[in-house]
C-alpha cells in the first residue's frame, strides 16, 4: 500500500461551517475576441503579436479588476489568459470583458487557441487568427468607429472645432501593426512592456478620404503598451470628416473611422517634395542592414543578390510596393544606387527602403550606397561587397525563432508538424551569392525570381551544433531567395539552432528548427517527472481578515481573504498505455514559517493520448493521504490564520508538445475540499526532468 508521509505539522480546522462558494465555469463568446481599437467593427477571432485584444463573454472574472503598472501582470485577479502556449499580459478584467495585449511571441499565419482560467476553472478554448499585421485605429468615443484619435503637432487633438489642414502632419494612435526593429537607440519591444519609440517592421500606409498619406514614421507609442503612433501627413482634398483606412503587410483597418480636414492653408505655405519641408533623403550611419535578420553585418557587408533594408528620413514620397517581377528600379520617384548600379526594389517608404543587391555588384572593395527621390540624393552610405552574407529566413520577421524551414512536399515545418533525423528539408535563406547558368536555366539577374539556379558556392549546414548533409542550395522561391536541401542529422528533438557557412560568413544567430521524433518512436511512456510551479489564486470564505469595506473605504469588515501563491511542485507519473496512468501531486512551500502551503493528492485511471495526460480520479484507497493545508500570517491585518482540509475530489490535465527530457509542459490543476465544499484550482508550467 503506497502512503505518502505529510510534513508533520498540528493540523487546525478553522471555522468550518460557512456558506458554499459560488464557482462558474468561464466562457468566451462566439467571435468575442475583438481588436481592441475597433471593438465590434472589426471581424472577431483576428488580431497580431502585440495588438491589444478584448475578449468578451461570461464568468471572465470574479470582479472587475485593472492593472496599474507596468510590465502588465499575468494574472488580475485570479483571471490568467492563454494565447497558444504564452501567457498575455492583463489591462483590465470583469465578468463581461478582458482587455489583453497578444504576446509578441505567437507566431503570425497561424491559428492558436484563447483559454480563459478564473481562479483555475478553465473555459473552452476558442480560436484565434494570428497575421503579420491586423491594424485597428482607436476613436475619441472609444466604440471603434467615428473620429479617430487623431492629434496636431502641438499635442492637441484633431476635432470639428479644430480639424487638421491639408499639408498637416498628424500623429494616428492605433494597434496591431505587429513586431518592431530594435537599434542602438531603442531597446527590443517586450510582451507587457510600455513602447520607446521602437520603429515598426512592416511600414504601414494611410489613406484619407481615399487619397495616400504620406506616412512620416510608425512607431510603438511610448508609455504605452501594444499602441503604435503613426505621423501621417494630410493629403490636399476637401474639407470634412473624411474616411481614414491604415494597411500593412496586406492586412487593413476595417471600420468606418474618420478624420476632420480642414481649409489648406494659403498657397506657398506647405513645405514642397512631399516629405517635411523639402528636407533631402538621409540614411542613417549603419542603416543598411541585412533584409532577414534587420542586424547590420560587420563594416556594413553585404553580398550580390541579398535583400536589404535601407533605414533612414526622407526616403520616399509616399508608401509603395513592386507588385510584379522583374522588380522595377524606381518606385513612386525614388531609386537607390549601390556603386554605379540601380537596385532593384521591393518596397519603399520615407523611413525603409527594402531592395536587392544587384548580381553584377563587383566583390570585394566598398561600393557607396545612395537614395534618389525625385532627384534629391541622400548622403552616401559605404557597404563592404562580400561574396556571400548568408541568413537564414525566420517566421517573426526578426531574424530569430522559428525559420522557414519546408517538408519535402513543401509543406511548412511546424510545431504541430516538425521534421525528424533523417528527414530531407528546405530552408529557406538570402545572401548566398551568384548562381550558375544550370542547363536550359540562364544565371539569375537581379530583380528575378529564382527557378532553380544553383549557387556557385555550396553553403555548410550545421542544425543543433551538428553537421548536415547539404545536397543543393538553389536561388528560388522568391526574389533574393535560396532553399538548401539538407538531410537533418541524428540530434534530439526540440527546437534547434540552424546555421549556415560560406566561406568565413555564417548566418544570424537565433534562427531554429523544430525536430520531432522520428515515427518509429513510441508516444508512451512508463515512468515521468515533472518540476514546475502551481501559479493559484483563491479564497475560503471562513477565513476572514478585517479589510476596507467596497461600499466604504473609510470603514473596515471581516471579509474573506483571497490568496496567491506560486508553489513549487512535482509530479511523479508512472504506466503504460490507455486509462492506467497514475501519479502523485505535490505542492509544497515551507521555506518561510509564516506563509506555509501544502497540497498532496494522489490520482489514478489517468489516460494519456494526443499528446495530452488527463486525471479524473483521486487514489482514495484506505492509507493514502489527500490532504491540503495552509498556514499563513494575512498582511497587511497581520493576523495568522490556519486551514486544514481531505481533498474530496481532483482533476488534472498537462499538455505535451512532446515526450523528450528538457521539454516545457503546461497544464490546470483543480480540488474541491471537504472544508466549505471550496474549490482551488491553478495553471501549471514545469519541465519534464526525467522520462522512461
Amino acid at each position: 500500500m503506497r502512503r505518502y508521509l505529510y510534513s508533520a505539522i498540528v493540523f487546525t480546522l478553522l471555522c468550518p461551517n460557512s456558506s458554499r462558494a459560488q464557482i462558474t465555469t468561464p466562457a468566451i463568446a462566439s467571435g468575442g475576441i475583438l481588436n481592441a481599437a475597433s471593438l465590434a467593427a472589426e471581424t472577431g477571432n483576428t488580431a497580431a503579436p502585440g495588438s491589444l485584444i478584448s475578449i468578451f463573454g461570461r464568468n471572465l472574472a470574479a470582479s472587475a479588476a485593472s492593472a496599474n503598472a507596468v510590465p502588465l501582470p499575468l494574472n488580475l485577479g485570479g483571471t490568467v489568459v492563454q494565447i497558444g502556449n504564452t501567457f498575455a499580459p492583463l489591462l483590465f478584467v470583469s465578468p463581461t470583458q478582458i482587455n489583453a495585449q497578444v504576446p509578441l511571441e505567437v507566431l503570425p499565419n497561424n491559428s492558436v487557441p484563447v483559454t480563459v482560467f478564473v481562479n483555475g476553472r478553465a473555459s473552452a478554448p476558442a480560436a484565434l487568427q494570428v497575421k503579420v499585421t491586423a491594424p485597428g485605429i482607436f476613436t475619441t468615443a472609444g466604440t471603434g468607429v467615428g473620429a479617430a484619435q487623431a492629434i496636431h503637432p502641438d499635442g492637441t487633438l484633431v476635432t470639428a472645432d479644430s480639424p487638421a489642414p491639408p499639408g498637416e502632419e498628424i500623429s494616428i494612435t492605433v494597434t496591431g501593426l505587429g513586431l518592431t526593429i530594435t537599434s542602438s537607440t531603442s531597446s527590443p519591444l517586450a510582451t507587457g512592456q510600455a513602447g520607446n519609440g521602437q520603429t515598426v517592421l512592416n511600414v504601414p500606409s494611410v489613406t484619407i478620404g481615399g487619397t495616400a498619406a504620406t506616412v512620416t514614421s510608425a512607431s510603438a507609442a511610448p508609455g504605452q503598451v501594444g499602441q503604435y503612433v503613426i505621423k501621417a501627413i494630410v493629403p490636399s482634398i476637401f474639407s470634412g470628416d473624411q474616411p481614414m483606412v491604415v494597411s500593412a503587410a496586406g492586412s487593413s483597418s476595417q471600420a468606418t473611422v474618420t478624420v476632420r480636414v480642414g481649409q489648406p492653408p494659403p498657397p506657398g505655405s506647405i513645405g514642397g517634395g512631399g516629405f517635411g519641408g523639402g528636407q533631402p533623403p538621409a540614411i542613417s550611419v549603419g542603416g543598411v542592414v541585412n533584409a532577414t535578420s534587420l542586424v547590420a553585418a560587420p563594416n556594413n557587408t553585404v553580398a550580390p543578390g541579398a535583400l536589404i533594408s535601407i533605414f533612414g528620413n526622407n526616403l520616399a514620397a509616399t508608401t509603395a510596393a513592386a507588385s510584379e517581377t522583374p522588380l522595377p528600379r524606381d518606385i513612386s520617384g525614388t531609386s537607390v544606387l549601390i556603386g554605379d548600379r540601380s537596385a532593384p526594389l521591393l518596397l519603399v517608404s520615407p523611413t525603409q527602403i527594402n531592395a536587392q543587391v544587384p548580381f553584377e555588384t563587383p566583390v570585394g572593395v566598398p561600393v557607396n550606397v545612395v537614395v534618389v527621390v525625385n532627384g534629391s540624393a541622400s548622403q552616401a552610405e559605404p557597404v563592404l561587397v562580400d561574396a556571400a552574407s548568408p541568413a537564414v529566413i525566420a517566421l517573426s520577421g526578426k531574424g530569430t525563432g522559428a525559420a522557414r524551414v519546408l517538408h519535402a512536399d513543401l509543406s511548412p515545418v511546424s510545431n504541430d508538424s516538425p521534421s525528424v533525423a533523417g528527414e530531407e528539408v528546405l530552408i529557406v535563406a538570402t545572401g548566398l551569392g551568384a548562381t550558375l547558368a544550370s542547363g536550359s536555366l540562364p544565371a539569375l539577374a537581379a530583380g528575378e525570381t529564382g527557378a532553380g539556379q544553383p549557387a556557385v558556392v555550396s553553403p555548410a549546414v550545421t542544425i543543433g551544433g551538428k553537421p548536415a548533409r547539404v545536397f543543393s542550395a538553389m536561388a528560388i522561391g522568391g526574389v533574393g531567395q535560396y532553399q538548401v536541401r539538407v538531410t537533418v542529422p541524428d540530434i534530439p528533438a526540440g527546437d534547434q539552432p540552424v546555421v549556415i557557412t560560406v566561406g568565413d560568413k555564417t548566418s544570424q544567430p537565433g534562427a531554429t528548427l523544430r525536430v520531432g521524433f522520428p515515427a518509429a518512436v513510441r508516444t508512451t511512456f512508463s515512468q515521468m517527472r515533472i518540476d514546475g510551479t502551481l501559479n493559484v489564486v483563491y479564497k475560503i470564505d471562513s477565513i476572514t481578515a478585517l479589510q476596507p469595506d467596497p461600499a466604504d473605504p473609510t470603514k473596515t469588515k471581516e471579509l474573506p481573504v483571497i490568496f496567491s501563491y506560486q508553489v513549487p511542485c512535482r509530479i511523479d507519473i508512472a504506466g503504460t498505455t490507455g486509462p492506467t496512468y497514475s501519479a502523485l501531486f505535490n505542492c509544497q512551500n515551507y521555506t518561510n514559517p509564516l506563509d506555509i502551503i501544502g497540497i498532496v493528492a494522489w490520482m489514478k485511471s489517468g489516460n494519456y493520448a494526443n499528446n495530452l495526460l488527463q486525471f479524473s480520479q483521486l487514489d482514495d484507497h484506505p492509507g493514502v493521504d489527500n490532504h491540503f493545508y495552509l498556514e499563513s500570517r494575512v498582511t497587511p491585518f497581520l493576523k495568522f490564520v490556519t486551514a486544514q482540509s481531505v481533498i474530496s475530489s481532483a482533476a488534472q490535465s498537462i499538455n505535451f508538445t512532446d515526450l523528450s527530457q528538457g521539454t516545457p509542459v503546461i497544464g490546470t490543476f483543480q480540488i474541491t475540499l471537504k472544508l466549505e465544499n471550496a474549490i482551488i484550482g491553478g495553471v501549471i508550467t514545469g519541465t519534464i526532468t526525467s522520462v522512461q
